[in-house]
């Protein structure tokens, strides 16, 4: 009886050692929220205003999501996050926030606990100008800023600043960058396809051509190729974000299209551009 006790004692130690010698703890690891302090355009008491915010791993250890909180009862997450962001990848996270019982300038956080350097967690803020139904939104939001500017309360201490998901003018040019002749985007050019997926999520009455313009290196034919393969590229990367394929139309314009001196680095830089133009 000694014996098989003994037994027991020696398997369940040895359980408990192989346990322990496979389990690895999850390091800190930096995580990138895309404009992650945001001022949206007014809206009217009642409405729900419903935000979509990115955030990528760029650690080195998989981005491990405990909690998440806002800290206020109106904010409701939409769907269930993922419990695990690895590390290089994104993931998108969908909050409601219903302006049944709030108005006039109303700013919120929302903190989203985890691994997450350099304390833990990752904070949204967001501010947005909630208005009665008898009032006009854009004159509410003038006299607001008008009225605040510079007069020392906690609303005046906020520096004005453009809504963040203002309707976008007719063309718009962004920063989306390419490996040289490739139709690579380079990681740094990321944050701005997340920036035009979540506008998009956000506004899905949108829907754009994408143009690949080129400078005037090569022949037409290469550049004609290179621009098409350039906006199918960010077409696509933005499919992969979320948005519909069907809001999008790829079209290459080659090197016709200068807007600066082919015969300089500095202008072949600017020459070589993605315009979003809507349809």
């Amino acid at each position: 009886m000694k014996n098989k006790l003994y037994i027991w004692i020696w398997v369940l130690c040895m359980v408990a050692a192989v346990s322990s010698g496979c389990r690895k703890l999850v390091g800190p690891t930096k995580v990138t929220v895309v404009d992650n302090d945001r001022h949206y355009v007014p809206i009217l008491q009642g409405e729900i205003l419903r935000m979509y915010w990115t955030l990528r791993n760029d650690g080195e250890e998989p981005f491990v999501i405990e909690d998440v909180q806002p800290a206020c009862s109106a904010i409701k997450l939409v769907s269930d996050p993922p419990a695990v962001v690895v590390q290089g990848d994104s993931a998108v996270m969908i909050f409601d926030f219903d302006t049944e019982k709030n108005v006039n300038m109303t700013s919120h956080i929302i903190r989203i606990y985890g691994n997450a350097i350099p304390d833990g967690k990752v904070e949204l803020l967001f501010d947005v100008n909630v208005v009665r139904g008898t009032l006009g939104k854009t004159d509410y939001e003038e006299r607001f800023f008008s009225r605040y500017e510079g007069d020392g309360s906690q609303q005046g201490k906020k520096i004005r600043r453009n809504a963040y998901d203002i309707i976008p003018m007719e063309t718009n040019t962004y920063e989306i960058h390419f490996a040289p002749n490739k139709n690579e985007i380079l990681p740094e050019s990321m944050v701005e396809i997340e920036r035009i997926a979540v506008l998009m999520q956000d506004n899905p009455h949108l829907s754009f051509e994408v143009q690949g313009h080129t400078d005037s290196v090569g022949t037409d034919v290469q550049n004609n190729r290179l621009s098409q393969a350039r906006a199918e590229a960010v077409v696509a990367a933005l499919v992969k974000k979320g948005v519909s394929e069907n809001r999008l139309t790829a079209v290459g314009k080659g090197a016709h299209y200068p807007i600066a001196d082919n015969s300089t680095e500095e202008g072949r830089a600017k020459n070589r551009r993605v315009v979003f133009k809507k349809k």
